[in-house]
């Protein structure tokens, strides 16, 4: 299969996942979203010939720090939203009540499932898939796009936002580096802020 066949396959398995788990939701959410990203895990790793650990050495100080400059964004993006008086807020803890974990093994999920899941299939695989047939700039943009276009079946504009915002950033992130481990952290300490430590 080549590698666009795979690219588009894989957002077609993403997105079915995605309105499966936010939209549908046949069982409870933390249940078949961490099910949905270990399945989009797989895929990826069974169709990227990227070497895993090829550049594991860089991106260990950025990493964190970028989290914490993201989450900052998003803090800022919610003042922002007070001050206008922009009606999204109420969107927001709508998206809080459903993805803020509540008990012990959501937490297991979220940072050793879903967390390294989408980074695996977005950056490690999504990513790549597109630098092979476009340019740098090109293929972190569309990879963006893509990201953020397929949470529009989550039904949260907010979600769709944030998709845009933090996915550029993980996508250079992941350009730069090389190192899908050190996104991953970068990924993890942002939603240690943003779902436990400081919820916005």
């Amino acid at each position: 299969m080549s590698h666009l066949k795979h690219t588009y396959w894989g957002l077609l398995l993403a997105s079915v996942l995605l309105f499966i788990s936010f939209l549908w939701q046949p069982i409870d959410f933390w249940i078949v979203f961490p099910l949905s990203l270990a399945l989009l895990t797989v895929y990826a790793l069974f169709c990227t010939d990227t070497p895993l650990f090829q550049a594991a050495k860089k991106g260990w100080i950025v990493a964190p720090v970028s989290g914490i400059m993201i989450y900052l964004l998003f803090a800022i993006g919610k003042e922002f939203l007070i001050i206008t008086g922009i009606p999204l807020l109420s969107s927001l803890e709508q998206l809080y009540q459903l993805v803020q974990p509540k008990e012990w093994y959501h937490y297991i999920w979220l940072f050793f499932i879903i967390i390294p899941g989408e980074e695996f299939f977005w950056r490690y695989f999504m990513l790549n898939q597109w630098l092979h047939k476009f340019s740098v700039t090109k293929a972190i943009l569309i990879a963006t796009l893509c990201y953020g276009i397929v949470h529009l079946l989550s039904g949260s504009l907010l979600l769709v936002l944030a998709a845009l915002i933090a996915g550029l950033v993980w996508n250079y992130l992941y350009y730069r580096t090389k190192n899908i481990w050190a996104v991953i952290v970068c990924h993890q300490v942002f939603n240690l802020f943003l779902l436990v430590l400081f919820p916005l």
